[in-house]
């Protein structure tokens, strides 16, 4: 089975430790995102990327605002 392709996008800063969220595909506003990684997970393969939980959970009210406002930018 063919893995999906990964996009990252840089999420947030925490003193010296970077979060990116991991979307499946093309990053686009309704794409499908699988949480906020730290740094070293980010390129990783969908199947490694399952093995660590994301940091922050898909409903977190800080990721809907981010979201929100990249799409007010479109």
């Amino acid at each position: 089975m063919r893995e999906s392709k990964l996009s990252w996008r840089k999420f947030e800063q925490t003193g010296d430790v970077t979060y990116y969220l991991a979307y499946k595909g093309l990053i686009t506003p309704s794409s499908e995102t699988l949480g906020a990684y730290r740094e070293e997970f980010a390129g990783e393969p969908l199947t490694d990327l399952a093995k660590h939980e994301p940091k922050t959970p898909l409903t977190s009210e800080k990721h809907h605002l981010r979201l929100t406002r990249r799409e007010d930018l479109r």
